[in-house]
């Protein structure tokens, strides 16, 4: 089925059955909300005391949540609708209004996250940016400018909360985690209104009600909502007439227009939030640790300048593994640096890790990929220009090359290939490679003029008394050569 079929046999759907949505919403644009959801052939229902929420949402067929006016009894309503909806299995859209605006909003949308079972989150760039802990400029309850990287917050918000997600702007970014939808329907005259964002979640959480999937859901309903939105600007001289030819075009939208108006597609899904810095790339060593916790030297590590965390760990068991990763994974992410696990792909997968390092005797580069995604990081360890070659073709993202100079640290690394070695891989690929084995203070200079992205470390960080200073003092030699 197209998406224009999907699209008109949903309106004829509402018209037949009217289900009933459940709003606590902003009171500011409650009105219009209302008017919008009757105009599709829905029927809302406004109940906000605490004391009736429950009872209310159980005849409900959707329930949308929007903190646009907060206060204490609403987010109480909040809460008691959530989880009721939640237990009867009720789809729920969340539209956090200005959450990074104040820390009030940002925690209370947290909050709504946290502890009820979310079915579509639905906000401009910087709201949703916001609830990440990425940087988004709002002033009052609005997104300041439209950046650029709008599919990959969708994206990446998808994968952290585990709900399907939509970016709001003058293109809508739609993501389940796995695949990215645009549409580009919509009119500059709905940013001359208020509420156009609430009406827009009005349309989503009709058709959620409906019972389809809530990627097809929030994509049709976005698309439906721009497409009424270009209708009404068509034949609206000022917002005070749009308004009312908005609502007009939600009710009478034809079927010849909708097919003929749709402009969605789907993006291809994209590679990490983060450039892949390889700069001073450490690898965790227990044993090295002396006693210490991994969290603490991977702390200390990141603060003198480590740009990639790897967990490396052979010996210890699954399920202590998930654990420890789980933990170094969180701290990486508060701090903005790549967390790779090495060789195990399932325990990449179970802590959400931004990747996995590849050797030899590891899943196959190709598999692995596939079993990832084409999001996350995928690095492949590398000694002649052979795997090099073979590895790049399978899709890695950058080689670790080596050993370089003689290590302890890995046993069963083969002998030194050199300086000579790197840059014949070096030259050989077009992917990023960072040189591995051996590498301290002394000689990392040598493998960055050589043309190295960055070094791999172990026990140059690790086993060092000071982790933070000698992670730093790596650092600077590191730049100090790239500016020879």
């Amino acid at each position: 089925m197209t998406l224009a079929e999907l699209l008109t046999q949903l309106r004829q759907k509402l018209r037949e059955q009217r289900p009933l949505i459940h709003f606590i919403t902003n009171l500011v644009t409650m009105q219009m909300v209302a008017d919008a959801t009757l105009a599709l052939g829905a029927l809302p229902v406004m109940a906000l005391s605490p004391a009736e929420v429950a009872e209310m949402v159980a005849s409900a067929q959707a329930l949308v949540l929007n903190t646009g006016t907060p206060s204490p009894e609403r987010v109480s309503a909040m809460l008691k609708a959530g989880e009721k909806a939640g237990e009867l299995g009720i789809p729920i859209l969340l539209d956090p209004v200005g959450a990074g605006a104040t820390s009030f909003r940002l925690e209370l949308n947290q909050r709504l996250l946290a502890e009820l079972p979310i079915t579509v989150l639905k906000g401009n760039r910087g709201e949703i940016a916001a609830l990440l802990g990425w940087e988004g400029e709002l002033k009052g309850v609005e997104t300041v400018g439209e950046p650029d990287d709008a599919a990959l917050v969708a994206l990446e918000a998808a994968r952290t909360f585990g709900v399907v997600v939509a970016v709001t702007g003058r293109r809508d970014f739609i993501s389940d985690g796995h695949r990215v939808m645009c549409v580009e329907n919509g009119h500059p005259m709905l940013r001359s209104i208020s509420g156009a964002g609430c009406m827009a979640g009005a349309v989503i959480g009709a058709f959620l009600a409906l019972g389809e999937s809530p990627l097809e859901a929030t994509v049709a309903g976005l698309a439906f909502f721009g497409l009424a939105g270009e209708k009404a600007a068509s034949s609206a001289s000022a917002p005070g007439s749009f308004k009312a030819a908005l609502l007009d075009a939600l009710s009478n939208l034809s079927e010849e227009e909708i097919k003929r108006g749709l402009k969605v597609k789907e993006e291809p899904v994209m590679r990490p939030k983060m450039p892949l810095d390889l700069t001073l790339y450490v690898i965790t060593d227990a044993q090295l640790a002396g006693g210490r916790s991994l969290i603490e030297v991977v702390e200390a590590a990141i603060r003198g300048g480590a740009t990639v965390i790897q967990y490396r760990e052979k010996q210890a068991p699954t399920r202590r593994m998930v654990e420890e990763a789980r933990l170094l994974r969180t701290l990486c992410k508060a701090k903005g640096v790549p967390f790779i696990v090495n060789d195990r792909v399932d325990v990449a997968l179970a802590v959400d890790a931004d990747g996995v390092h590849l050797g030899d005797d590891d899943m196959p580069v190709s598999i692995a990929r596939r079993l990832l995604g084409p999001g996350k990081i995928i690095g492949a360890s590398a000694d002649t220009v052979e795997k090099a070659l073979f590895y790049a073709s399978e899709g890695a993202d950058y080689l670790g090359v080596g050993s370089i100079y003689v290590t302890t640290t890995k046993p069963d690394a083969g002998p030194p290939i050199g300086v000579e070695g790197l840059v014949r891989i070096i030259q050989a690929v077009s992917i990023p490679v960072v040189a591995i084995g051996g590498i301290n203070e002394d000689n990392v200079a040598q493998v960055i003029e050589a043309g190295a992205a960055g070094a791999a470390v172990v026990s140059a960080v690790m086993a060092a008394r000071d982790v933070a200073r000698a992670a730093s003092r790596l650092r600077k030699r590191i730049e100090e050569a790239r500016r020879r």
